[in-house]
């Protein structure tokens, strides 16, 4: 924040926590607030030094008109007032003790208002001048249980992405695609009575008379062998 960047901006590097998690974090850690807390105020001060280069930048004051003539440019300068005036109320409601219209000695201490839910006003902590006190935040477990060590960043930070995830505030990685199965296609849309005839007379050519069987166990027997065929000949593996 130091440097410029806001809450928002540092926590969607995937390396760091979710915004909500952060919040999470601070909600009942009094010390951690209070370091936020300065380190919003030095954010602060990183716009203050901003508002002086859009105020002395006059690179684009001027444009020329059709005949060449210099002419004030009213958007670049409507723009860097929007800009200005935009970082002002920032600096003015966030650290009023230094950029606020009021002296110093005459504004009292802001209520810190902090919450990971802002739907829900009972998850807020009010601080009004008053310091609560600390309440030690439990360690963070894996799924068997064992305490992840606070010194292991990495394992830290696996586990945050997987909470995340569970919770619903941080996207999953992509599932890999699913595999495509084999569709040998449509069978023909000619199927009238033309080929039904001619399937039948292949049935009697190659089926003996004489066999004495039910005419319901041969046909089944047929239909068993005309299966066969037509994987043995069509199946993606055959030749």
């Amino acid at each position: 924040m130091a440097n410029g960047q806001g809450l928002r901006k540092i926590c969607e590097d995937p390396s760091m926590p979710s915004r909500q998690t952060f919040l999470r974090w601070i909600e009942k850690d009094t010390g951690r607030q209070t370091q936020y807390q300065a380190a919003r105020e030095a954010l602060m001060d990183w716009y203050a030094e901003e508002i002086l280069e859009i105020a002395w930048d006059d690179s684009n004051d001027t444009i020329k008109d059709k005949k060449g003539e210099p002419k004030a440019n009213h958007e670049w300068i409507n723009r860097s007032r929007l800009k200005v005036d935009t970082l002002k109320f920032l600096m003015a409601k966030l650290h009023p003790k230094r950029y606020g219209d009021r002296l110093p000695e005459a504004v009292e201490d802001r209520n810190i208002q902090i919450s990971w839910q802002a739907e829900n006003p009972i998850n807020r902590i009010e601080l009004v001048g008053v310091r609560p006190e600390r309440e030690i935040i439990s360690p963070i477990h894996d799924d068997a249980g064992n305490v992840i060590n606070a010194s292991d960043n990495s394992a830290l930070r696996k586990r945050i992405i997987e909470l995340e995830e569970r919770l619903g505030v941080r996207e999953a990685p992509p599932a890999p695609p699913k595999l495509l199965t084999w569709d040998p296609g449509p069978l023909p849309s000619r199927m009238d009575g033309e080929i039904v005839l001619k399937l039948v007379d292949v049935i009697k050519q190659h089926v003996p008379q004489a066999d004495q069987r039910p005419p319901e166990e041969v046909l089944d027997e047929v239909l068993a062998e005309c299966a066969k065929a037509l994987q043995t000949k069509y199946s993606p593996t055959a030749g």
